[in-house]
């Protein structure tokens, strides 16, 4: 008898021990999900009147550079929801941080703005970092101390928001791609063929599906007097599924670009304020079928040829 009642106090411990363990498990996830909605929540409400701010959206394509030699590349996919790591070589680790995320985005026509100063060795050392970072204490970590902001521009909100986007995802449905050899050859043909080559390799994991299906028609107009960004400004729009229809140049200079649209509410439109870092989102009263019009600014050439 007193073995019997011994064993059901073992029983009745063990289950509310897993009872525990459960509602503790629930919790953490309630947090973090609560966390991602509200900084999802509160991009929304300032991104409409901050156009062009740096948040990630959680609808494109995310990239990040691991800047140490050999440079690897990181590329989340919203839809179809997948993850690629491509290697793309050594390459002029002379240059700030910035400078060489800018000058990797001229060369691949992708681009790239986050950054991560971690050495990678190989593949499977990426995809063993990409493991680390889903593991489900990540956001406790995140929320305890921070992003090391020495060692990366990605900030908190946007590193919880990638994990609850990443943590289904498993290492082996990872994808690999190397462009290291074709970045060796590349040497100065920034805007050439190579250049294209590797735009269209990368195209696939960076394509929007909401550009691709708004699939507005976008007129570009070159204000930057430089003819160089008009080619470069074509890869940003194409790599993510935009359509450019016409290619002008402006009369007048123009300082910082501009996005109209006669599309009330157009992601596409939007999106490409952000990335192209405009000022202004004009909206044009017009009964014809939806455009978009970007008007390219000196800041832009500024930025990638000088």
């Amino acid at each position: 008898m007193r073995d019997f009642s011994a064993r059901s106090r073992s029983i009745s411990f063990k289950k509310n021990r897993t009872g525990s363990w459960h509602i503790h498990l629930a919790l953490f996830v309630l947090v973090i999900f609560s966390f991602v909605a509200f900084s999802s929540l509160a991009h929304n409400i300032f991104s409409n009147k901050h156009v062009a701010g740096d948040a990630w959206d959680d609808k494109s394509s995310y990239v990040a550079g691991f800047l140490k030699s050999p440079i690897y590349l990181f590329i989340f996919q919203k839809d179809p929801r997948r993850v690629a790591i491509v290697k793309w070589g050594s390459e002029q680790l002379s240059l700030q941080r910035e400078e060489l995320a800018t000058n990797i985005s001229k060369t691949l026509g992708v681009k790239v703005d986050s950054f991560i100063a971690k050495k990678v060795e190989n593949f499977d050392d990426a995809k063993k970092t990409f493991e680390d970072f889903t593991s489900i204490i990540t956001p406790l970590k995140i929320l305890a101390t921070g992003v090391d902001t020495k060692n990366t521009n990605i900030s908190r909100f946007d590193a919880i928001k990638l994990w609850w986007q990443l943590k289904s995802i498993r290492t082996n449905e990872v994808k690999t791609l190397d462009l290291s050899q074709t970045s060796q050859a590349s040497a100065q043909k920034v805007l050439g063929t190579t250049s294209k080559y590797l735009n269209q390799e990368l195209s696939p994991y960076l394509e929007n599906f909401i550009i691709v299906g708004e699939d507005i028609p976008i007129s570009l107009v070159n204000k930057s007097g430089d003819v160089r960004s008009v080619g470069l400004a074509q890869n940003f729009i194409t790599s993510v599924g935009g359509r450019v229809n016409s290619v002008d140049s402006g009369e007048e200079l123009m300082e910082h670009c501009v996005v109209a649209t006669n599309r009330k509410n157009s992601y596409s439109a939007k999106y490409l304020a952000k990335i192209f870092g405009c000022d202004t989102l004009d909206t044009i009263s017009s009964d014809e079928d939806p455009t978009i019009s970007l008007e390219i600014g000196k800041s832009f050439a500024r930025k990638y040829f000088q």
